[in-house]
């Protein structure tokens, strides 16, 4: 345990020396965040609510996606292309501690991002946060962040080189964030787009289950199917990352 604290430190510091992708993480979701206000903040859905109350638990969901895929990825595949991954294990770090280390950091850094978006949101709109609902947004913040986990762990172990995990990374990415309900509410969308987001694209049942904790003071228990669908396939994509990566030590 001791060795897990300590290398989750040394992650956490690595990541913030890396000026360039520490930026990208903290700008990218906010400034998002600002275009989409501005061309939306005038808009209202069918049930008079104004979209752009909409938007901040679904920004909640694109800082997971953007913090796990492209940041918790690239220092992964990284260590595993270049070595580093066996050489720490000389250290008594396994896989797992490993990765769990690099995520830990990962998830501190997405609630500083997470934190400052609350206070742009609140300073260019009063924006309701639900703070007497914290417990089931921290949920499904988690449960968001097991099946991102699980997409980036897939991905790395199928792939074996930061090139290719880079490109369908961003390519997962960007479908989770325009077709996945994210960026423009489904209920705006085409049919066609309509139908992709809600069966075709998974990220949909966390928009769904952060919208109504957030939105509608509800709890996780509320939402069944998508919490269970979540969680579901998170271990389905955990397991298979598992047995392709021992086949890979084989």
């Amino acid at each position: 345990m001791h060795k897990y604290f300590v290398f989750t430190i040394f992650q956490f510091k690595m990541l913030l020396k890396n000026f360039k992708l520490s930026l990208l993480g903290l700008l990218m979701p906010i400034l998002s965040f600002y275009i989409f206000y501005e061309l939306m903040k005038d808009s209202n859905l069918q049930n008079n609510i104004s979209i752009t109350e909409y938007l901040l638990p679904a920004f909640l969901i694109i800082i997971v996606c953007n913090a796990v895929l492209n940041i918790f990825g690239d220092y992964y595949i990284s260590y595993v292309e270049s070595g580093a991954l066996t050489q720490y294990k000389t250290l008594g770090l396994g896989r797992y501690t490993i990765i769990l280390a690099i995520f830990s950091a990962v998830l501190i850094f997405e609630v500083l991002v997470t934190l400052v978006l609350l206070l742009f949101s609140q300073y260019i709109s009063n924006i309701n946060i639900p703070f007497d609902n914290i417990f089931n947004i921290v949920v499904a913040f988690l449960l968001v962040n097991l099946f991102q986990l699980s997409i980036s762990l897939l991905i790395s172990t199928t792939s074996g080189k930061t090139s290719s995990y880079t490109s369908i990374a961003l390519l997962i990415f960007n479908f989770q964030m325009f077709l996945g309900g994210l960026t423009f509410p489904p209920e705006i969308m085409p049919d066609m787009l309509q139908f992709i987001t809600k069966y075709l694209n998974p990220i949909y049942y966390g928009l769904i289950l952060m919208r109504g904790i957030w939105l509608e003071d509800k709890t996780i228990f509320d939402f069944p199917k998508e919490s269970v669908l979540l969680f579901l396939m998170s271990i389905i994509f955990l397991t298979l990352s598992n047995v392709i990566a021992k086949r890979r030590e084989i």
